[in-house]
């Protein structure tokens, strides 16, 4: 059976949730919802594709969650987010993507607009305090942000990457402990090549 059929036929289900973001939440929190949804398999953003997302994939089921804040309390017992997904952050921009998100801890002040996380990702508490992280950021499969640091826009830590000091904008940072390799030219969008230890 189609998969879009099915998540129809589950969303009938799952009324209490479908009443939760239809009639009771405040329009700013239906927007962010609104902001996470993806759309790769259904191709326009509606009330369907919010189902069809929420009946499918749990890890969409944990950025609801998130911007449910206390209220999820009544619903998230109906049917559960991500495994082992942690998150102690008090604030996200629009367009949160959690892709998988199993074994994932998100701690930090702060997150931008756009935000991207795999899964086994450590975002966390160090001795001198937790992250903050800039707009449109990516951090991809088991990569680690420890301690009072900033990650700037536009930058992609990748898999495995440590990161104990602040990334500036526009970069791209990995290895043990992390490095930038390559740095954007904002003004004509090229990348070049760099090497500079964090």
């Amino acid at each position: 059976m189609n998969k879009e059929f099915l998540g129809k036929i589950e969303a009938f289900l799952l009324m209490p949730i479908i009443l939760l973001y239809y009639f009771l939440l405040p329009r700013h929190i239906v927007n962010l919802i609104i902001s996470d949804i993806r759309v790769s398999e259904i191709k326009k953003v509606s009330f369907w594709s919010f189902a069809y997302n929420f009946s499918i994939h749990e890890d969409f089921r944990s950025t609801v969650y998130i911007r449910l804040g206390v209220r999820r309390i009544f619903v998230s017992w109906i049917k559960p987010g991500a495994k082992c997904f942690y998150n102690l952050t008090p604030h996200y921009g629009h367009s949160l993507f959690i892709q998988h998100g199993f074994a994932t801890i998100i701690y930090a002040k702060s997150i931008g607009h756009h935000f991207f996380v795999n899964q086994q990702v450590t975002i966390g508490f160090g001795g001198d305090g937790n992250p903050t992280i800039g707009n449109n950021v990516s951090v991809r499969a088991g990569a680690k942000i420890i301690g009072n640091v900033t990650i700037g826009d536009d930058v992609i830590i990748g898999a495995n990457a440590v990161v104990i000091k602040d990334v500036p904008s526009h970069s791209v940072v990995v290895g043990v402990p992390g490095r930038i390799i390559k740095k954007r030219n904002f003004m004509n969008e090229s990348w070049k090549r760099v090497d500079i230890k964090l």
